[in-house]
C-alpha cells in the first residue's frame, strides 16, 4: 500500500478514510476535556457540528456491532446529505466491499421549542429514502420529558417519506422500559440498545482507520487496508 497521511484536519478527512468508534470515543472525551461540555455539546461553529455527528455516528456503529458482530467504521460527508457514512465490510464475489448506513444528525437542546418541533424539521426535508435520521438529545426544552410511545406516534403520522429515525438520549427517560442513563432508541421499530459509554470505549477495534481502495483496486483478498494509529485536529470555534 502507498504511503498515505495518518493526520488529518477535521473538515478535510479523504473521502476513502473510514474511522473507528473506539477513536472517535478517545478523540472526544479529549475535545470535551479541553473544551468543556458546554463549548463540546452548545457550540455552532462547523468544527463542533462535524464533531458532534461524528461521535453520534460512532455511537449509532457501535450499536450496530453490537447486534451483528461486524465491525463498523465511520467517515464523514462534505457539503451534502448525509452527515456521515457508518460502514462494514461484507464479503461477495469480487472480495470485501462496503455495506453502508447514511446518517443524518440533529440535536434537541435547551433552546429549542420542542422535540417534537426538532424531529419535524429533519422529516420535512428530502433525502434518500435510506437515510437514518438520529436525534441527539442533550438537554430538553424546559418541562418537556421523553415519552417514547408518543414520539412513535407523531414520528409514525409525520414521517411521509418513511425515514428511518432514531433518538440518543443521556436523559432521563420518562418511560418504564426505558430507564438507563444513555439509551439508542427507534422510534420507527421495536429496535434499541442499551448504551455502557464507559464499557464501550475499552471495546478496542482493529484500528484507528482503515482506507477504501478506489475503484480500480477490487478489494480481493478481503482485508482491511489499516492506517494505524492516525491524529485528528480538535474543533475549531468561529468566533
Amino acid at each position: 500500500m502507498p504511503d498515505f497521511p495518518h493526520s488529518f484536519k477535521l473538515s478535510e478527512i479523504p473521502p476513502n478514510i473510514y474511522l473507528s468508534p473506539a477513536f472517535l470515543f478517545s478523540w472526544w472525551d479529549a475535545v470535551v476535556q479541553r473544551n468543556g461540555s458546554k463549548v463540546a455539546l452548545e457550540d455552532k461553529s462547523p468544527d463542533y457540528c462535524r464533531a458532534r455527528e461524528m461521535w453520534v455516528s460512532a455511537i449509532f456503529a457501535c450499536c450496530k456491532r453490537i447486534s451483528s458482530g461486524e465491525e463498523h467504521w465511520v467517515k464523514p460527508v462534505y457539503d451534502t446529505a448525509p452527515d456521515t457514512i457508518v460502514a462494514y465490510m461484507k464479503r461477495d464475489e469480487l472480495g470485501f466491499g462496503q455495506m453502508m448506513y447514511q446518517i443524518e444528525v440533529t440535536t434537541c437542546g435547551s433552546d429549542d421549542k420542542s422535540l417534537e418541533d426538532v424531529l419535524k424539521a429533519k422529516l420535512d426535508k428530502a433525502y434518500t429514502q435510506d437515510t437514518r435520521i438520529v436525534c441527539y438529545v442533550t438537554e430538553l426544552p424546559e418541562g418537556e420529558l421523553i415519552r417514547i410511545s408518543k414520539l412513535k406516534k407523531f414520528v409514525e403520522a409525520n414521517n411521509p417519506r418513511d425515514y428511518e429515525v432514531w433518538l440518543l438520549s443521556s436523559i432521563v427517560v420518562d418511560d418504564p422500559d426505558y430507564e438507563v442513563p444513555m439509551r439508542l432508541i427507534c422510534l420507527t421499530s421495536d429496535e434499541g440498545y442499551d448504551i455502557d459509554y464507559a464499557k464501550e470505549k475499552l471495546v478496542k477495534n482493529i484500528g484507528d482507520a482503515f482506507r477504501i481502495a478506489d475503484g480500480k483496486h477490487t478489494n480481493r483478498e478481503g482485508t482491511v487496508p489499516l492506517l494505524g494509529q492516525i491524529t485528528l485536529e480538535f474543533p475549531q470555534t468561529t468566533s
